[in-house]
């Protein structure tokens, strides 16, 4: 499919934003298409029959990962909910199909959701804001997992260091960061993996994808050539790993921190934490931002406690090729 056909549709699922908003997601996407392995990694569907038109896209990322964009229905006339419900799952079930074709191991898709509060994340409920988009999700064989919270930090350097004065940790005075390229891919493998191990953050993803092809989908996430990546060395032991992704506009997302079992909830990270303070600060980033599954109670405290506030709630669907 040339070009000028899958912009058009992004185009006209996108139609009710703004023409800054879309005109960015188009270049986002225009530089995917650029960079992209895929001969065409933004696949569309249309059906349009007497005066009926649904329309959505699919985007391949590397990683074997596919990422379900926005589906739109359109009538002249009244064909009524039914009808738009089935259509929309149609053709959300027929992009899911030709990704895996593409050879995607994971589609994942969002849809928006409010909450009844932001301060305490612990007891809040939740309510859909685009029930139609999920009923198409649904269709289509994909299956909610968990509810994010998307959470920034606009002035880093404003933020102070956490203490680490009442950390209940064997001996942190000796941890340091070891770059990724310090490891053999087999370490660093094994270290991911047990950093998997437990986690509250959506551990129904365990597992569908490979190592590899997830470390893929981090890297390709990155503004530049070298990752910003490292292990977690205390005592000679590699206890945790953490992921940044530098991005456009003096930011940064923390793409993941994991710590093994063991050395959890001792006070490493907060330490963690004090060290992307200033490797931001360092290199001039100034909005940090990240995503955290609304189970994760104690990393959502952590995160508040350094500046870091909900922005925006999501449900989190994932389907995998039968």
């Amino acid at each position: 499919m040339g070009n000028m056909e899958w912009i058009e549709c992004v185009r006209w699922c996108h139609s009710n934003q703004s023409p800054e908003s879309i005109n960015s997601l188009v270049n986002e996407f225009l530089s995917l298409w650029e960079s992209s392995k895929y001969p065409s990694p933004i696949l569309t569907r249309t059906l349009q029959h007497d005066g009926l038109r649904v329309s959505g896209y699919i985007v391949l990322y590397p990683g074997a990962l596919a990422s379900m964009g926005n589906l739109r229905f359109d009538s002249m006339d009244d064909v009524g909910k039914a009808a738009e419900a089935f259509s929309l799952a149609h053709i959300a079930n027929s992009l899911c199909q030709l990704a895996y074709e593409h050879g995607a191991e994971l589609v994942q898709a969002i849809s928006p959701l409010a909450p009844s509060r932001t301060s305490d994340l612990s007891r809040v409920s939740f309510t859909s804001l685009d029930p139609v988009r999920e009923n198409a999700l649904g269709g289509a064989h994909l299956r909610p997992v968990s509810k994010l919270v998307q959470m920034e930090c606009l002035n880093i350097a404003a933020v102070e260091p956490l203490s680490l004065e009442f950390a209940v940790y064997r001996d942190f005075g000796e941890a340091r960061m070891v770059d990724y390229e310090e490891l053999a891919a087999d370490q660093w493998r094994r270290l991911i993996e047990e950093t998997y191990e437990k986690t509250l953050d959506v551990p129904e993803l365990n597992g569908l994808r490979s190592i590899e092809n997830t470390l893929e989908g981090y890297a390709a996430s990155s503004v530049g050539s070298k990752q910003a990546w490292w292990a977690i060395e205390c005592n000679g032991e590699f206890v945790g790993c953490l992921l940044l992704s530098p991005m456009p506009f003096y930011r940064v997302e923390l793409t993941y921190v994991g710590i093994v079992p063991a050395w959890r909830g001792n006070g490493l990270a907060k330490w963690i934490m004090n060290f992307v303070r200033e490797w931001a600060i360092e290199h001039e980033l100034d909005l940090v931002t990240l995503a955290v599954d609304t189970r994760n109670i104690p990393a959502i405290r952590l995160y508040q406690s350094f500046g870091l506030t909900p922005q925006r709630f999501v449900q989190a669907w994932i389907g995998t090729p039968a």
